[in-house]
């Protein structure tokens, strides 16, 4: 083979493989997003921003019954579970020892009056003879002294009397309201301590509670708590009764907060009627509370919406250039700072600070970022410790953002204005219409997107002279 024949054959193998290296390259990078990006269609729907936890159920109010008397006890008469009326008899104890003091204060009274009657009857005829002069003055004296102390001593066995007869009822134990008995801690034969008389308080008996009237001590998260009061209607889910939801209302926000795993959280009750008896101490329930809802809203996902910050990200990620969105990146109703060198302050709308866009009045900054795209992504919402939700947004704030629609051309960018949003979608309040296609940026695209416009901007520093030469001094 001649020499000019093999130069031509080595000089088409490397334009082969030359060209089967581009190929590869171009392969390997990632296509164009508008190609396999997801769409998602603008919809109405019923909208609510609900408060989430756990809690546990509890009765109102839980009652201990307690023994006055100390003894044996004969008879029981009730057990765990049974309902009672008020006054009714729960149980008797041996009433020998009571009974045996009820009739000494009974012959005490009846010695005290004798003697209060001979004391008077002496104080007369000491009387009438010291008026006639046969007895001194001392001896008079005495005589009204004796009398004072047998009238002092007549009330105190009528006290004494009135006691006994008090504790001769103790014996009896009643029901000090209606409810069901939740535990019994006495058996026949036992021998209980008076709770008057003793210093431990004696034995408890019964506890017993009113089961009508339930409550749900919920621990809320501390970013929800600011959103609670009293009055909310709450839903309350068990696992008791699978499908079946029981409505109760906030009734109170305990002011002490709780302090779990580095978490902050405030008990709140909720209150649930209970004319079933379906509901029991100690079920674990979830409770959640309705904070606002709308009715037919315009709702788009979160996933589709961006932050005005991520939006020259977003747009690279779909395919656009950064101009296409520029324009819409300045305030509403301004002229903008088009000529601001890295288009940062045209990006950011009036009042809005490094930490994100602010809507006018001071409402709360876009949450609907990467962390909220991602949220909606996942469907769902991540849930935090405290049993909220992260990604919500309050009732009456509102705030911009970025979606881009799916137009015959191509994407195309809009600016929206949003309002209520939750872990899912947000509230459309203008700028999108029901049925409009608008493209979902995953936070993979987001966050490759500003990598790679990060180090666009570090390679475009280090060839500038004088602008941060680390980046050509890195690269011998």
């Amino acid at each position: 083979m001649s020499k000019a024949k093999k130069v031509v054959i080595t000089g088409i193998a490397a334009v082969l493989i030359g060209a089967g290296v581009y190929a590869t390259q171009q392969g390997s990078q990632p296509k164009t997003p508008e190609r396999s990006a997801a769409v998602a269609v603008v919809e109405r729907r019923d909208m609510e921003v609900v408060a989430e936890s756990a809690g546990l159920v509890e009765p109102l109010r839980v009652v201990e019954v307690k023994s006055k008397a100390s003894g044996e006890v004969l008879r029981v008469l009730f057990d765990t579970g049974d309902k009672v009326e008020k006054d009714a008899l729960l149980a008797e104890i041996d009433p020998r020892d009571v009974q045996n003091a009820l009739a000494q204060a009974q012959a005490d009274v009846e010695s005290a009056r004798v003697r209060l009657n001979t004391t008077d009857a002496q104080r007369q005829r000491m009387e009438s003879l010291r008026q006639s002069g046969y007895v001194t003055q001392q001896e008079y004296e005495s005589a009204i002294d004796a009398f004072a102390t047998a009238r002092a001593a007549k009330v105190r066995a009528e006290t004494n009397l009135q006691l006994a007869k008090e504790r001769s009822r103790d014996v009896t134990i009643r029901a000090p309201s209606s409810g069901t008995l939740l535990e019994r801690q006495i058996q026949p034969g036992q021998i209980i301590a008076s709770a008057i008389s003793n210093v431990s308080g004696g034995n408890t008996l019964f506890k017993m509670a009113d089961l009508s009237v339930m409550q749900v001590r919920a621990k809320v998260d501390e970013t929800d708590v600011g959103q609670l009061k009293a009055g909310l209607k709450a839903r309350v889910t068990m696992e008791a009764y699978p499908g079946r939801t029981f409505i109760g209302e906030v009734v109170k926000i305990e002011p002490q907060a709780l302090v779990e795993q580095n978490v902050t959280l405030f008990p709140v009750l909720v209150r649930l009627d209970n004319p079933e008896g379906l509901l029991r101490p100690g079920m674990n329930a979830e409770v959640a509370i309705e904070i606002s809802r709308r009715r037919d809203a315009i709702t788009v996902p979160n996933s589709a919406v961006v932050g005005l910050r991520d939006a020259r990200a977003a747009a690279l990620a779909i395919g656009l250039t950064e101009e296409s969105v520029r324009s819409l990146m300045r305030p509403t109703g301004g002229s903008g700072n088009a000529g601001a060198p890295g288009g940062d302050a045209a990006a950011r709308p009036e009042g809005a600070t490094d930490k994100g866009a602010v809507a006018p009045g001071g409402a709360t900054p876009v949450n609907v970022s990467a962390q909220a795209a991602e949220a909606g992504a996942e469907g769902g919402g991540r849930r935090n410790r405290g049993g909220g939700r992260e990604g919500r947004q309050g009732t009456g704030d509102t705030r911009p953002g970025i979606v881009f629609v799916k137009g015959p051309n191509g994407p195309e960018p809009r600016r929206v204005t949003l309002g209520m949003s939750d872990w899912e979608s947000s509230e459309v309040l203008s700028g999108l219409t029901e049925g409009d296609q608008v493209m979902l940026v995953s936070v993979a695209q987001l966050q490759q997107q500003q990598q790679q416009r990060s180090e666009r901007m570090r390679q475009s520093a280090g060839m500038i002279p004088g602008a941060g030469g680390g980046g050509m001094r890195g690269g011998r």
